[in-house]
């Protein structure tokens, strides 16, 4: 999407004024309506009267010929001045290349490091390696001697927990419920 730049001082142009506000609304119109389609400033004669409702289109589009504003073309109107501000055809499609390029080029390294990601945690096998999970085995079939005497261990003070899955260390911490 292009977006039509416009001075903090546009509506205060002297040509403007001589036009009057019905010619000003048109010429945003009509700057909007050129960048939207990449005309680079160029009105088909036939587009003025859709760009606003308006009872005399033809009449406002002369009001901004006659202020120096539009050139009357042999099938429509040129926006004097127009790639002074706003950027070209060109510049807008070459920009928008670019940038389907980055992301095409972004795309393709995501893919890449998802991929390692990915055949790092498989094993040799093919079959996918599981992580540890965070918490003990609620068997309690661990290693150490609470685990092997069947208790199961805070992951946070690696301390037996009781019935209601609350260690000594969560109780003194105020961290009771962290691990439920």
């Amino acid at each position: 999407m292009a977006w039509v730049k416009l001075s903090d001082t546009f509506a205060e142009d002297p040509r403007l004024d001589r036009a009057g506000p019905l010619a000003l609304a048109l010429h945003v119109a009509a700057l909007c309506w050129c960048n939207r389609q990449l005309t680079d400033g160029m009105i088909p004669r036939a587009r003025v009267h859709r760009l606003l409702d308006l009872d005399a289109p033809y009449d406002v589009a002369g009001l901004l010929v006659d202020a120096e504003l539009w050139r009357e073309t042999s099938d429509g109107y040129e926006l004097l001045g127009y790639l002074d501000d706003q950027p070209s055809r060109v510049k807008v499609l070459a920009r928008r290349a670019q940038k389907a390029e980055a992301g095409r080029a972004g795309g393709v390294e995501s893919g890449r490091v998802r991929r390692s990601k990915s055949e790092a945690n498989t094993k040799h096998d093919g079959s996918r390696s599981v992580e540890h999970p965070s918490r003990p085995d609620p068997k309690g079939q661990g290693t150490g001697p609470a685990e092997a005497a069947g208790h199961v261990l805070c992951p946070f003070h690696q301390q037996p927990v009781n019935a209601s899955g609350i260690c000594s260390g969560c109780r003194a911490d105020d961290l009771v419920g962290l691990h439920a």
